[in-house]
């Protein structure tokens, strides 16, 4: 398969790979490949729940909104009679969500907690931020189970280069972003520290009445490096590319949002790419509050997940 105040920050989402869990007779490779799951290289790189790909979600997320709210602000003809989007200038809440997953052989379950901000600095600018906080399980690592908690802050500067505002019934968004994640796992002796930088592009237009389509491409440059005395990453860098397409439908309160994405990696991994498909319904309580649920399958060689995300807006 894209997070005010004057902050100028740093995208946090950590990632702790799955060296020393994975099946002995798992094919082996040298460290340098960058593909062994034994190897250190595997603490921030090599699979789609290491800290290079959640650092790319992040980054996608600007591409690939999950809130079709924020697409009814920006055509605001697609709102109900009566129900006009709101002119707020700041959003926040908070996302909570669970997941299982798959890979290689290995099983693990994921929860995950990221509390969104954004503020409208004027009629083209939005200064987003995100703050993601996350906890994983691999089951029957190293005698027992492993958990790996992670936690980062993730900043992008959004910019609409081609907005309603120019009369089209288009519009086209970039937004570089830069983050930084943390990851540990005193279980497995792994700990990383990744910073990332991005440049995500969103291309959407209205296809009919309440009808959105949008195009979302981000490139994500990561480096990584060791933290807490654990091993060094065999590989520091990393490039992700996520190209993908999503299609909304604004209904008054309630929305449909729809989207699928094909993420690859650049440098030789274990899972070289994979992809992700996603539903999610959402529900306007009030002209500033909404709900929604997302569900999200992905999908690589070795590779299968699942995840369930509940999340709340205020706009003011």
């Amino acid at each position: 398969m894209k997070f005010s105040v004057s902050l100028v920050g740093f995208v946090v989402l950590a990632g702790v790979g799955f060296a020393q869990v994975f099946p002995p007779d798992f094919p082996q490779q040298e460290p340098s490949i960058g593909d062994n799951p034994q190897s250190s290289t595997a603490l921030t790189d090599g699979t789609p729940q290491a800290t290079t790909a959640v650092v790319a979600r992040e980054s996608a997320g600007f591409a690939l909104p999950t809130d079709p709210a924020k697409l009814e602000a920006e055509f605001p003809e697609l709102a109900a009679a009566g129900e006009p989007a709101a002119p707020a200038k700041n959003d926040t809440g908070v996302d909570v969500g669970y997941g299982s997953f798959k890979i290689a052989g290995v099983k693990g379950d994921s929860w995950t907690a990221r509390v969104p901000y954004s503020r409208r600095l004027d009629d083209r600018a939005t200064l987003e931020i995100g703050v993601p906080l996350t906890l994983t399980t691999i089951k029957q690592a190293v005698g027992g189970d492993a958990q790996i908690y992670g936690m980062g802050v993730n900043v992008g500067y959004s910019y609409g280069v081609v907005t309603k505002l120019d009369s089209k019934n288009y519009r086209w968004r970039l937004t570089p972003n830069a983050s930084l994640t943390f990851r540990n796992s005193s279980d497995l002796n792994m700990g990383s520290a990744v910073l990332g930088a991005g440049l995500s592009s969103s291309f959407a237009w209205q296809i009919a009445p309440r009808w959105v389509f949008n195009i979302g491409n981000s490139l994500t440059a990561t480096y990584a490096t060791s933290t807490g005395g654990h091993p060094d990453p065999t590989r520091k860098n990393q490039f992700a590319v996520v190209n993908g397409a999503q299609l909304a439908r604004l209904m008054g309160r309630w929305s449909l949002n729809a989207f699928v994405m094909d993420t690859r990696f650049v440098r030789d991994v274990l899972v070289d790419g994979y992809q992700t498909y996603a539903v999610g319904l959402g529900y306007k309580v009030t002209q500033y509050r909404s709900f929604r649920v997302l569900g999200v399958v992905e999908n690589g060689a070795g590779y299968r997940s699942w995840n369930i995300t509940a999340a709340n807006t205020w706009r003011f």
